[in-house]
């Protein structure tokens, strides 16, 4: 089965959502390892909620480490369930300390700095069940929306569930496929071919997947007033960007501003993430938004030590639940809305290729 380019093209289909319905977003951005702090978070609220998060959203969209947790909660995994997930893998599928550390050093110079055959493996075991141990995307209890990019014709693409008549191509995909597909970030793992496509991280255009979520709601037949959206992020800091440990700020900005594909190599693909986050989350949500219909989480880290693939566990499992009992009561609106039911479309199901 193939990952048809056409899903997204538009047909005529019923709307899912009237115009007087509220429909509420829950968007999970990108960041390798840095997921752990959005599934914190998540464990946090649940622990409060006393039931899923779920319960109150009626799109999931999440790219890259942030597709991984949508997919996870699709299938019904809890906070908890995806917290464990990253503090047991995350250093087995980006090994990288001691002597290893230094040959994946050298191995980054001309291939990809890790293997994705661990993640295929962990991934397996996330998504899988005793009832279905190889889930495919119709399986999913939410409609979901996973941003990847199709390497072979340089476009952006969506990987959904059949929540809608028109999206025919995508519902007989493997989970750990559609995971791989969004996550395989450039120069850390390898591109992801599956069906004779290639894709490579969705973080290149959607690192932060709010506007995704929102565009999608928009496209079921909501309205923009009544569209509110949660995004919960990966944090961020001045090493996801422009400063390099342990050399100096000064000496990273002289490096930069004149530096080649040699000083930018590893930096420009953080850089971008981070940057696409910041101006989804500080600039284009607050303005197509009503007030009180969009709330961040995230947090900033001033230490200048996070990274993609290396980070310290017990501080952003601190992090996370920390920030979910701040904003819970915050989040009380949100938690109000009880999320409209969703069943796959039989004919997009019946009809697809």
């Amino acid at each position: 089965m193939k990952m048809n380019t056409t899903n997204n093209l538009k047909n005529q289909t019923s709307p899912i959502f009237t115009d007087q319905d509220t429909v509420q977003v829950l968007a999970l951005d990108g960041g390798g390892l840095k997921g752990l702090y959005s599934a914190s978070v998540i464990k946090s609220l649940e622990g409060q909620l006393g039931h899923s998060i779920c319960n109150h959203f009626d799109i999931i969209t999440g790219t890259s480490t942030g597709g991984l947790i949508a997919l996870a909660l699709g299938l019904g995994r809890s906070g908890l369930d995806i917290q464990r997930f990253y503090k047991e893998n995350g250093h087995k599928i980006f090994p990288c300390n001691g002597f290893q550390g230094v040959l994946r050093g050298f191995r980054w110079m001309f291939f990809s700095k890790y293997s994705n055959n661990i993640l295929k493996k962990t991934l397996l075991r996330l998504l899988g069940s005793d009832n279905k141990i190889n889930p495919q995307l119709k399986d999913s209890h939410k409609r979901l929306v996973i941003p990847t990019f199709l390497a072979g014709e340089s476009i952006p693409r969506l990987l959904k569930t059949p929540h809608a008549e028109r999206y025919k191509y995508d519902w007989k995909l493997p989970m750990w496929a559609v995971g791989l597909a969004t996550s395989a970030a450039p120069t850390y793992l390898p591109c992801f071919h599956y069906n004779s496509k290639s894709y490579i991280d969705g973080g290149l255009w959607a690192n932060n997947p709010s506007l995704v979520g929102l565009v999608e709601a928009k496209d079921l037949g909501a309205r923009m007033e009544n569209i509110k959206v949660l995004n919960i992020g990966t944090t961020f800091s001045n090493s996801d960007s422009m400063y390099v440990y342990p050399f100096s700020k000064a000496f990273s900005f002289i490096r930069f501003r004149r530096g080649g594909i040699l000083s930018w190599g590893k930096q420009i693909l953080p850089t971008v993430m981070q940057a696409n986050s910041f101006a989804t989350a500080n600039m284009y949500l607050h303005q197509l938004l009503d007030r009180g219909n969009c709330f961040i989480i995230n947090r900033q880290l001033n230490e200048g030590d996070s990274k993609l693939d290396k980070i310290d566990n017990l501080k952003f499992v601190e992090m996370g639940e920390t920030a979910g009992e701040i904003h819970f009561s915050q989040l009380s609106d949100f938690f109000k809305h009880k999320a409209h039911p969703y069943t796959p479309n039989l004919e997009a199901m019946t009809d697809g290729n």
